[in-house]
């Protein structure tokens, strides 16, 4: 359980002081050109699959805010079910693409991981989420602080690295990762007593600053103030619901189902 001065003071390292938790709470990193990370996910195997199976093309549209959190306002409402639009922002880094996406429990980046790398796109995920659950006045969240990255092999198959820790089914949290050293080096504390300590948010800070990222800072992103929206064009199911940001944060109920309260998603 996590006490609102401890959710106040983890909050203020991460991204947007976790203003926009959990859309923030895991971001993606291609590691390519907007451009070229856009037409991966439209014309590779996602778009490919998307057109077989539903009949309908991905399609791309660009959007031009003040800032990233106007960016990631662009994506609501936020999905129940598969996510129907990601937003694709440049960083700092032209050779660094962050994506965002509609999961109204955060992103699950592994299948986007491996979208990106069938197309010989390296990718790089990083997530740092409170664990909240059954911590009365808080967004419910499981905990994770980690970072994942498929990494490319000529003539081979991409090879998966992880280092972090997580929260399970046992509520506590779990070293996750270790066994096989970043290419760039790992940094973490083998040594800690404790699980959380031995991937802390300065060990993943320290971790992306060796692929040159700095994700908890907002002007690594959006230097153009603009954004890439890929989204789906088929129409949606009639049981998905559309939730906001304050439902997916637990400020509001959630009306899961057709019924009093429900509202479809678009």
């Amino acid at each position: 359980m996590m006490a609102v001065r401890s959710w106040a003071k983890y909050i203020d390292e991460l991204l947007l002081g976790g203003r926009w938790l959990p859309v923030t709470g895991c971001v993606l990193f291609v590691n390519a050109p907007r451009e070229r990370a856009v037409a991966e996910l439209i014309n590779g195997v996602r778009g490919q699959y998307v057109r077989r199976e539903y009949g309908s093309p991905l399609r791309q549209r660009t959007v031009v805010a003040d800032d990233l959190g106007a960016l990631l306002s662009r994506l609501l409402p936020l999905d129940t079910g598969e996510p129907r639009r990601e937003l694709f922002v440049q960083t700092a880094d032209p050779q660094w693409t962050a994506v965002f996406d509609t999961s109204w429990r955060g992103q699950d980046p592994h299948s986007p991981m491996m979208w990106f790398a069938q197309g010989g796109i390296r990718s790089v995920s990083v997530s740092d989420f409170p664990h909240t659950m059954n911590s009365p006045g808080l967004p419910e969240m499981y905990g994770q602080r980690k970072i994942e990255m498929y990494e490319i092999v000529p003539n081979a198959a991409p090879v998966g690295y992880t280092l972090g820790v997580r929260v399970a089914d046992s509520n506590r949290w779990e070293f996750d990762g270790g066994g096989r050293n970043f290419p760039m080096g790992s940094v973490w504390d083998p040594d800690a007593k404790r699980d959380p300590d031995k991937f802390t948010h300065e060990h993943l800070v320290q971790m992306c600053a060796l692929l040159g990222l700095r994700p908890f800072d907002e002007d690594f992103y959006a230097p153009d103030n603009t954004g890439v929206i890929v989204e789906r064009t088929e129409p949606n199911g009639p049981n998905r619901a559309a939730v906001t940001l304050a439902q997916a944060r637990g400020e509001e109920p959630v009306f899961l189902y057709p019924g009093p309260g429900f509202v479809p998603a678009p």
